[in-house]
């Protein structure tokens, strides 16, 4: 098997998705984390958190958006996204069982579309600022 049989194939990694994961960890990091912390509230006011996991998963949130610094990451191919990065980031600090709760009742594309809106609706109130 060569190196261009596995994904990602080193062209495809290099013209696609590392410059998407560049603009994606520049512009949704701090997003990102918005919508899990609001998720996990959401997820504890409906019972399907207990207060232990929601407690566990807002600290461990909390920690990834203190010591995880985004620019510094590189695209490696070892994770697909962005997503995933903070996943596993948020796994090692609060163990895979509670982690992976965080995403009950929600697909990735809703966190994306979510994502995309409230990036959206910050630059616009900055252009908006800037204008005025």
């Amino acid at each position: 098997m060569g190196e261009n049989d596995r994904f990602p194939a080193p062209a495809y990694k290099q013209t696609v998705l590392a410059p998407l994961f560049d603009t994606v960890k520049r512009h949704h990091f701090l997003p990102m984390l918005a919508i899990d912390r609001a998720h996990a509230v959401m997820l504890h006011e409906r019972h399907w958190l207990s207060r232990a996991e929601a407690g566990a998963i807002l600290r461990g949130l909390a920690a990834i958006a203190a010591e995880l610094d985004p620019a510094a990451l590189t695209y490696t191919g070892e994770f697909e996204d962005l997503f995933f990065v903070i996943q596993d980031a948020l796994a090692q600090r609060i163990g895979a069982e509670v982690a992976g709760k965080l995403h009950t009742g929600r697909s990735r594309n809703d966190q994306v579309a979510t994502d995309f809106c409230l990036w959206l609706r910050e630059t616009v109130l900055a252009l908006e600022s800037a204008l005025a």
